[in-house]
């Protein structure tokens, strides 16, 4: 369990050292906070701060599962780099209804953001996850949020898709005008209209042109009255905070420029409230490549790759405890049968053949597969010799190295089966790797290692040494080398 917590301890020093990223080759500082960790609900807030002050503006994302275009534009902003000002990000709000790829789980989360009151305490995860929009909220000059509606919107009735109750390509306000306690006015029309002719210059085909959408949501004749518990409304009269909401439509020919739009319209916006920044903004369409889980097996670490077969003992323990990938945020881990919609963190019982999924945005995108096995009979493990001293490491333990040292992979121990002893990312110098590397003296300061199967921590380098024998992988073992660069 130490050794456990000593490698968990190494993601989260580098997690923190990555989202800090306090004066690390730009002047802005960003850090990354985390609501409800290890729940189906979880909310990463970004702040993102110049060293110059400026306006602070919030941009949410993914209050509506089923609206890709948003969460991706938001999450686009989390890699710019602030030079004056402040950006707030909440990409992914609603994270469960974004797995699920519907609206909403329990209740339209947009439609929780009462004047009065708190529902902090509230069964329904949804309005827990609203009273912290609202905290940023109250600590913004403006807020955007990002939406992807039905049809065109139109100021007059063409068609179904194309009139007055439609919601896309639209930039919204609750009003033209909004009047401040302090006398100052605010033209939120005049702002939306500068948005929009620039918006509109991008789009070019005017089937796509984007409004102007005054939804008058304070007035008897309102024809939104459910949006005086939108997040908006919200902002602009429970925080006094200049708000508008940004909709791509549903009906545009590609997912991309649901998303791309939205970034242009938000740069837009971040130019004329004076945020300065550096870094192009795109939205992310790669796919997620797993490099491997990070699993526990009876308070063993092991490092599991995609599509591999994982044989524990009849009755173990199991539990996911990190997710290694490439474009993989923020991935979900789904065991059927196990309640909820994100099992990294639950210790499972491997009592029979169990199939692990890996998700981002509800898609799956790698596999594992983990089965019982007969109990060893003993502690299984490697014999290893480094500068020429034996020594036994079990499955799940750590050695540690320096690059001077020689390393030799001698034997396995506790286990009569043909197995292979597979030092992930090290590339075998003069011959094929074909998986094997028993009986090759490593010199790690010459040694070639393909550093996406690493590890980091402060100064230490960590790859995963696997021993699976044809059909299963039976346990991993850690390399641990000082001052790899």
């Amino acid at each position: 369990m130490a050794n456990i917590n000593r490698i968990l301890g190494t993601f989260i020093l580098i997690l923190g050292i990555i989202s800090s990223f306090p004066n690390l080759a730009f002047s802005g500082t960003k850090k990354e906070v985390i609501y409800f960790k290890n729940t189906d609900y979880e909310v990463h807030v970004f702040i993102l701060e110049g060293k110059e002050p400026g306006h602070t503006v919030l941009i949410v994302g993914g209050l509506h599962g089923d609206e890709s275009g948003g969460f991706l534009a938001a999450e686009a902003f989390t890699k710019v780099d602030i030079k004056k000002g402040k950006l707030i990000i909440i990409p992914r709000a609603n994270l469960p209804a974004i797995q699920l790829r519907r609206r909403y789980v329990n209740v339209d989360m947009n439609r929780r953001f009462f004047l009065e009151g708190s529902f902090a305490d509230s069964d329904l995860y949804e309005d827990k996850v609203v009273a912290i929009i609202k905290k940023y909220i109250k600590q913004s000059d403006v807020v955007l949020n990002l939406h992807c509606g039905s049809g065109f919107y139109r100021p007059r009735y063409i068609n179904h898709l194309e009139n007055p109750l439609r919601w896309g390509q639209s930039i919204i306000a609750d009003d033209d005008k909004i009047y401040f306690e302090d006398g100052k006015k605010v033209n939120l029309r005049a702002i939306a209209e500068r948005v929009i002719t620039y918006l509109n210059s991008v789009v070019k085909d005017p089937k796509y042109y984007y409004h102007f959408n005054n939804t008058r949501t304070r007035y008897p004749d309102s024809i939104h009255p459910e949006q005086r518990v939108s997040l908006s409304f919200y902002s602009l009269y429970g925080a006094r905070a200049i708000a508008f909401g940004l909709e791509t439509s549903k009906e545009l020919p590609l997912d991309y420029y649901k998303a791309y739009y939205h970034i242009c319209a938000i740069k837009r916006f971040l130019d004329l409230f004076g945020i300065v920044y550096t870094g192009d903004p795109k939205p992310l369409f790669h796919p997620p490549h797993l490099k491997y889980l990070l699993c526990s097996i009876d308070g063993h670490l092991t490092c599991i790759r995609n599509k591999d077969t994982v044989g524990v003992p009849y009755g173990a323990r199991f539990k996911v405890e990190k997710v290694i990938a490439r474009f993989g945020y923020p991935s979900v881990v789904d065991i059927p049968d196990v309640k909820g919609l994100n099992d990294r963190g639950k210790e499972v019982i491997i009592d029979s053949p169990k199939r692990v999924f890996v998700r981002k945005d509800g898609k799956v995108y790698a596999s594992i597969n983990v089965v019982p096995l007969p109990k060893f009979k003993e502690d299984i493990g490697l014999i290893i010799k480094v500068n020429g001293q034996k020594r036994r490491v079990a499955i799940g333990e750590t050695i540690s190295i320096t690059p001077k040292d020689h390393l030799y992979l001698c034997d396995v121990f506790g286990l009569k089966e043909e197995v292979k002893v597979n030092l992930l990312g090290f590339a075998p110098p003069g011959r094929h790797n074909r998986g094997e590397d028993r009986g090759v003296l490593i010199h790690p300061e010459k040694a070639h290692f393909i550093r996406r199967y690493a590890m980091f921590e402060q100064g230490y380098t960590v790859y995963p040494i696997n021993i699976t024998n044809e059909k299963y992988l039976l346990g991993t073992v850690f390399l641990r080398i000082r001052s790899i660069r």
